[in-house]
């Protein structure tokens, strides 16, 4: 994508061609995203946590399959609030998702 300012490279299920599997666990996954999300030199990235579909990692572990479907989404959502324009496509070899960031469509 020639407009894109940014790529996140994000892991697929191993279900799907990818490298995560979809059943290990993943232990205190809200900390997680919070070391993921939240930055303290950035006072309101603490928002970024009260996205409803965090509330999916409230248990203390879960799948990792859910856990990388939470992230991507979040992601995505977070970005999109800001005004940012986001498009996402499978590698060439499917194994893993490409997220491009960018001002304007």
């Amino acid at each position: 994508n020639d407009s894109a300012a940014l790529v996140f490279v994000l892991p697929k299920d191993k279900e799907l061609g990818g490298v995560v599997d979809p059943n290990s666990i993943i232990e205190e996954p809200m900390k997680s995203c919070s070391n993921i999300f939240v930055r303290r030199w950035n006072i309101e990235s603490k928002h970024n946590m009260a996205w409803e579909g965090f509330g999916l990692l409230a248990s203390r572990s879960v799948a990792a399959g859910m856990y990388q479907a939470v992230v991507r989404n979040a992601l995505r959502h977070i970005l999109k609030a800001a005004g940012l324009v986001i498009k996402t496509f499978n590698s060439i070899d499917g194994d893993e998702i490409f997220l491009t960031v960018s001002l304007d469509a």
